[in-house]
């Protein structure tokens, strides 16, 4: 099943007032990381969220650099939810940008990726972190590149991993360099 038809399909189940962090990831089963890693990055685009979303998609990348199968979330983050309305309104924009993407990629550029999990996730880490810089907007880079990264694992594409790879190099390039300036700025004011 295609990303933008697997959202379909959560959409088409989620409960009508509130949807929770653990439920997506139950629905999700063997995609769970990827799908977990996409709806928090998504989420994080959202102006104010970036910090939460950056700690938040900590977790499931310390799980994947720990080797683990399936996503394993703590009672209190699997309990916190957002409107279903809002939430509906936010993947309906998405999933024609995915349905695009997917109609580009070839299926011969799909293969294994469950090799580079570990991989994916450091990855993935560095990203989060990144994201929780205290630099205005420098969280938009970093999120994307977990979009991207997201996007391939859930895919399962390689061809996808390789160009998520290269946009999360640039977007850690980035977002160090923005705060090199920023601090070099930071120290300039207080005269050091």
């Amino acid at each position: 099943m295609q990303t933008s038809q697997a959202l379909e399909r959560l959409l088409q189940e989620a409960p009508p007032d509130r949807i929770s962090v653990g439920w997506i990831a139950s629905q999700l089963e063997s995609r769970s990381f990827g799908f977990l890693m996409l709806v928090l990055a998504l989420a994080g685009l959202a102006p104010g969220i970036a910090s939460v979303s950056g700690f938040l998609l900590a977790i499931p990348s310390l799980q994947m650099i720990a080797g683990r199968r399936t996503l394993v979330l703590p009672e209190h983050l699997s309990k916190r939810s957002a409107s279903t309305p809002s939430f509906a309104r936010w993947v309906r924009r998405m999933i024609p940008i995915f349905a695009a993407i997917e109609r580009i990629v070839p299926a011969s550029a799909h293969g294994r990726l469950s090799g580079a999990t570990r991989l994916i996730g450091l990855i993935d880490l560095l990203l989060a972190v990144a994201i929780i810089m205290p630099v205005p907007f420098a969280y938009i880079p970093p999120t994307l590149a977990i979009i991207a990264i997201s996007f391939a694992q859930i895919e399962d594409s390689v061809a996808l991993l390789t160009i998520a790879f290269v946009i999360a190099a640039g977007a850690i390039f980035f977002v160090g360099l923005v705060s090199w300036e920023v601090l070099e700025f930071l120290l300039h004011l207080i005269g050091l």
